[in-house]
C-alpha cells in the first residue's frame, strides 16, 4: 500500500510542479481537466431541448465543444484582466459564510456573475455572439465554484500562499487542489467522466440541483473550511512549508470528486433551465441581490409582509414571498446529500410544493420526521425547481406547526 500512495504521489508532483513554476497567482480551478470533467458531466445531462440550444450556439458536437469551451475563461484572462474577479469569491473561513455585500461588493465575483451569464444564455433577444460567450463563461465558472479554494480565503489568497511539500517537491496548497488530486482519477477526462457520472444516484442529482450559484458557494465554503484548511497548521502565508502526508491525495479523492460531480450536475440544469423556454427561473441569484435564502428569513423574521397560500397555489406566486398552510403530506430525505424534503399539497413525485433543508442548516429544525400529517405554515420567497415551487428553509421561524 505505501509503494502505491508513493506512486500516487509522484505520479501528481509532474503536475504540481508545472503550476508552481507559472508562479501562484496563475493557478486556475481545477486545472484543464478538472473543467473538462465537469462540462461532460454536463452534457450527458442535457434535455434534448438544450442540446439543441447549445448546438445552435457552439455547432453539432455539443459535448465535445462543451469540453474544449470548458477552459477558454482561462484561456483569455491575460487579454481581459477585468474578467479575473469573476473565477473566486473570497470567504474568509473565520465568517459564517457568503455574504454578498461584504464578499461580492458591486457584483464582481463568481457568484454573481454566473446569475449574469445564466440570465444571458436564456435571453434569446441577444445575438447569437453574445449568448456563446455567456455561455462559455457560464460553464467554465460553474466548475470554479465547485473548486473549495476558489470560494474561501485565509489571507492567503485562497490557499497560494500556503506552501506545502508533496512527494518531496515543494508547491502550494492551491495547486495541490486545482491540479494534483484530480490528475489522480486518470489521463482521460472522457472517461473519467463517464465513471463519475455512472455513480451518480437520481437522489444526488436531485438534491444537488436545488439552490443556487449562493448556495454551492457556501456547500464550497464548508468543504474548503473543514477538509482543505481544517487539518492543516501554520496557514495564512506564514512562509513555513507545511509537509501533507503521503496518502493526502489518495484521502481527498472523494471529496474531488464529489465536487466534480455536483459540478457538472449542477452545470447541467442552469443549461436545461436557460434553454427551456421560461427564461431564467427565481432560483437564480440576482447580481445585486440577497440570495433567496436572506430573503426568505427575513420574510419570516416579519421584515417583509406576505399572503397565506395553499400548497395547491403555490406555483402562481413563483417570486414572491408567501406563507403557505397545508398537511404535510410526506417527508424524505437524500441521505448521501444530508437534504430533507417536506412535500405537501401531495406525496412526492406529485407533490404541488416542497420546503427544503440543507444539511448545514438541520439542526435548527428538530424532529421534523413527526410532521407527516400535521398541519403547518412555511414562509420563505418561493422559487422553481423543475418545474415545481419551493422553499429553502434556513431558520426555524420560517416554520410553525399549527
Amino acid at each position: 500500500m505505501n509503494r502505491i500512495l508513493r506512486r500516487l504521489a509522484r505520479a501528481a508532483t509532474a503536475s504540481i510542479l508545472c503550476i508552481s513554476l507559472l508562479g501562484p497567482a496563475t493557478a486556475w480551478a481545477w486545472g484543464q481537466e478538472g473543467h473538462r470533467i465537469v462540462a461532460l458531466i454536463a452534457a450527458d445531462r442535457l434535455t434534448p431541448r438544450a442540446r439543441a440550444g447549445v448546438a445552435e450556439l457552439f455547432g453539432p458536437d455539443v459535448k465535445g465543444e462543451m469540453e474544449a469551451v470548458s477552459t477558454w475563461a482561462d484561456e483569455i484572462r491575460d487579454q481581459r484582466p477585468g474578467t479575473g474577479r469573476w473565477h473566486y469569491v473570497d470567504i474568509e473561513i473565520t465568517s459564517a459564510g457568503y455574504d454578498p455585500a461584504r464578499d461580492c461588493p458591486g457584483g464582481n465575483c463568481v457568484v454573481a456573475q454566473i446569475a449574469r451569464d445564466e440570465r444571458l444564455v436564456a435571453d434569446t433577444r441577444l445575438a447569437k455572439p453574445a449568448r456563446a460567450e455567456a455561455l462559455r463563461f457560464l460553464i467554465h465558472f460553474v466548475g470554479d465554484l465547485h473548486q473549495p479554494l476558489h470560494c474561501a480565503d485565509h489571507h492567503d489568497r485562497g490557499g497560494n500562499s500556503v506552501r506545502v511539500k508533496l512527494g518531496g517537491e515543494e508547491t502550494n496548497l492551491h495547486a495541490v487542489w486545482d491540479t494534483a488530486i484530480v490528475s489522480g482519477l486518470g489521463e482521460d477526462p472522457v472517461k473519467v467522466a463517464a465513471e463519475l457520472n455512472a455513480r451518480i444516484t437520481p437522489h444526488e442529482a436531485d438534491a444537488w440541483s436545488r439552490g443556487g450559484p449562493a448556495d454551492w458557494a457556501n456547500d464550497s465554503f464548508a468543504i474548503a473550511r473543514k477538509d482543505v484548511y481544517g487539518p492543516l497548521q501554520g496557514l495564512g502565508g506564514s512562509g513555513e512549508t507545511i509537509e501533507l502526508p503521503d496518502d493526502y491525495l489518495l484521502r481527498e479523492r472523494p471529496v474531488v470528486t464529489e465536487q466534480l460531480e455536483k459540478g457538472g450536475v449542477r452545470l447541467a440544469m442552469l443549461l436545461n433551465t436557460a434553454f427551456s423556454g421560461r427564461g431564467v427561473v427565481p432560483s437564480s441569484v440576482d447580481a445585486d441581490a440577497e440570495p433567496a435564502s436572506s430573503v426568505a428569513g427575513n420574510a419570516a423574521g416579519g421584515a417583509t409582509s406576505n399572503i397565506v397560500i395553499t400548497p395547491e397555489e403555490a406555483s402562481s406566486h413563483v417570486g414572491q414571498t408567501v406563507t403557505i398552510r397545508g398537511e404535510v403530506a410526506d417527508i424524505h430525505a437524500a441521505h448521501s446529500a444530508g437534504v430533507t424534503f417536506i412535500d405537501m399539497g401531495g406525496s412526492y413525485p406529485n407533490n404541488a410544493f416542497t420546503a427544503v433543508i440543507f444539511a448545514d442548516d438541520a439542526a435548527g429544525f428538530a424532529d421534523v420526521t413527526s410532521l407527516a400529517g400535521r398541519t403547518v405554515e412555511i414562509t420563505g420567497h418561493l422559487r422553481l425547481y423543475r418545474g415545481k415551487p419551493e422553499i429553502v428553509l434556513t431558520r426555524a421561524k420560517q416554520m410553525t406547526v399549527q
